[in-house]
């Protein structure tokens, strides 16, 4: 894979290496050490469909109640799981193993991303009950208040992206090929879109 740096008046032609497992080591790292994790349930009468099964982590199905229809009655089931929801430097990493050469650009222009804190909307929402007018106000607020708590339990050991992002850096290696001048480059440019038709059965002729 081949990437183009412009320096100054100078345009930089690299070769990208790096070893594809490593690099896929550190993606199942990030996953598992940087993705926000989401608790999920819900009811239904078969289990839902997952994209992607390596995100899914504590499946669990349980036998809630019986549902009538039209022609038939259906069992259904409380199904829940948790998800991992993973940083955008894995989109990143995959357009990476991708052989994607318009994506180092990016790599390289990362912006880290800290750990999800949930204290200010849990001080918000606290604040919120002691201000709620009736017992039904309160109630919810309890019920999100529980939520976030346990949000923020499940998401205890998130890290930051930084070390892996500094990781992923020290596994792609650039190697200088060559170099052309910005000028160079125009007139040639300029060369061919005289009459690139002409160009080019001119070409095939000799």
């Amino acid at each position: 894979m081949f990437y183009f740096k412009v320096d100054n008046e100078v345009v930089e032609k690299y070769q990208v290496n790096y070893n594809k497992e490593e690099i896929e080591k550190l993606r199942e790292n990030i996953i598992h050490n940087c993705s926000h994790i989401v608790h999920r349930e819900y009811y239904n009468h078969y289990p839902p469909h997952f994209t992607d099964k390596s995100l899914i982590f504590n499946f669990k199905s349980m036998f809630a109640f019986e549902k009538e229809y039209f022609e038939e009655t259906k069992d259904i089931y409380l199904y829940t799981f948790d998800e991992y929801e993973p940083p955008s430097l894995i989109k990143l990493v995959d357009r990476l193993l991708k052989e994607d050469a318009t994506v180092i650009d990016e790599i390289l222009n990362y912006k880290v991303e800290d750990k999800v804190s949930f204290n200010e909307e849990i001080n918000k929402v606290n604040q919120e009950y002691l201000n709620a007018n009736n017992v039904f106000e309160r109630q919810q607020r309890l019920k999100e208040l529980e939520n976030l708590l346990n949000q923020k339990n499940l998401n205890k050991n998130q890290q930051s992206t930084y070390i892996y992002y500094q990781k992923l850096l020290s596994l792609i290696k650039f190697e200088l090929i060559d170099t052309l001048s910005l000028e160079y480059i125009q007139r040639v440019e300029d060369f061919y879109s005289k009459d690139t038709k002409v160009l080019s059965k001119a070409l095939k002729k000799n």
